[in-house]
């Protein structure tokens, strides 16, 4: 059985969908263009192309993208 790792998370509101593929969603997010892995979208209220709403990502990513 592997460990549970919890995941710290951030969270941004008013982010919109503006593209997918099958794996991944182009979030606007605070006027600039991102590539998030589904996979990594938790919690997210956005989901799909056209969404509008909260989207949830861990922190390392969000530093990544130099959104926090």
């Amino acid at each position: 059985m592997s460990p549970h790792i919890p995941l710290d998370l951030v969270s941004f509101e008013a982010v919109e969908v503006v593209d997918e593929t099958d794996a991944a969603l182009l979030c606007v997010v605070r006027g600039e263009e991102h590539w998030i892995a589904k996979t990594l979208a938790i919690g997210s209220e956005v989901r799909t192309t056209g969404d509008r709403g909260a989207l949830v990502i861990p922190t390392w990513l969000a530093r990544e993208y130099r959104l926090v």
